[in-house]
């Protein structure tokens, strides 16, 4: 079944937008906190509550032939999949003379919104790793639901998960991501569009215990979900104990060593936009562990001003999403 929609990302949805510089602005808030919503292709899905695709489960063998002999027709094994979209909401308001005073209502009204934005963004975030409609129906599946078993099986999700050998309820994970309208993308309804929308309720009445007052009032949505439609495009190193974690890897987990294993499990990690998630704690080994001149697969190279780590030419991007108690994989 092919992908209904053009795959766009974060900056995509701002370059779309009126230019009154409103919404862009929120756009600014999100690149600047989550990697993941920045990073993270969009997709139109083909259902107005999420997306219907296809899983290839395998392929079928060629038939060598010569003149005058026929050949058998084949097909690909596929199994459909469903992922539907989730509904994040929020309500902005500020009081109405306060924000007038300032002579400027809307931008004044944006920045004290601001954490309601960002508390949108990290609720994506969180749930593009863990959510997990399985537990909790209103949100959507992320990754580690999904990269949440071990397998030997080159055909099955779980021998993309690599095993760090953690125990306990303190360790993290390091997801990798092949971004594509084919492989893994975010999506959002049929016949609605892409990215944070917010609405201007305008001027409203506000009752509380103290008696009345005038507010401006916004509201913010966002529905959206993701969808895994290659497996293969995607993984996680996983049972990283934080507590074991040493700068040259002489102990604990070798944070190296098991990123060169998932690399090589992944289908093409060296084509399209691939990107590597880790949070802070790791992010700090791993530049202590690429200052080592000896180490040829970790790079520090600067990128829009700032260094950037890199693992075979595959960024390392920060997401504090990623948390720091995960129990393990077993």
């Amino acid at each position: 079944m092919a992908v209904i929609g053009t795959a766009v990302n974060i900056g995509d949805i701002q370059a779309r937008l009126d230019p009154d510089g409103n919404i862009a602005q929120m756009i600014e808030i999100i690149k600047d906190k989550n990697a993941i919503v920045q990073d993270a292709m969009w997709v139109e899905g083909n259902l107005t509550n999420g997306h219907k695709t296809t899983l290839r489960t395998g392929y079928p063998e060629p038939t060598w032939r010569i003149f005058n002999k026929g050949v058998q027709p084949t097909k690909t094994d596929a199994a459909p999949v469903t992922d539907t979209c989730g509904m994040l909401r929020a309500w902005g308001e500020v009081d109405k003379e306060l924000a007038d005073m300032n002579n400027n209502a809307m931008a004044f009204r944006l920045s004290e919104d601001t954490g309601k934005i960002e508390g949108m963004s990290n609720g994506l975030a969180t749930a593009m790793f863990y959510g997990n409609q399985a537990t909790d129906p209103e949100q959507i599946t992320g990754l580690a639901p999904r990269y949440n078993s071990f397998s030997t099986d080159e055909d099955e999700i779980g021998y993309n998960v690599v095993n760090a050998g953690g125990s306990g309820s303190d360790n993290t994970s390091i997801f990798a991501v092949t971004w594509g309208d084919q492989s893994v993308h975010g999506i959002y309804p049929k016949g609605s569009t892409a990215g944070l929308a917010m609405e201007d309720r305008g001027v409203e009445t506000k009752e509380g215990s103290d008696g009345l007052q005038l507010v401006y009032r916004s509201y913010y949505k966002w529905d959206c979900g993701l969808t895994v439609r290659n497996w293969k495009d995607g993984g996680r190193v996983c049972n990283i104990d934080v507590s074991d974690l040493t700068t040259d890897a002489s102990a604990g987990a070798n944070l190296v060593e098991l990123m060169v294993t998932l690399y090589y499990r992944m289908e093409n990690p060296d084509m399209g936009n691939t990107v590597m998630y880790a949070n802070r704690t790791v992010q700090e080994y791993l530049h202590h562990q690429a200052m080592n001149q000896n180490n040829v697969r970790l790079r520090i190279e600067e990128q829009d001003g700032k260094p950037v780590t890199k693992f075979l030419g595959i960024p390392i991007r920060r997401s504090d999403a990623i948390v720091n108690t995960e129990s393990a994989v077993s």
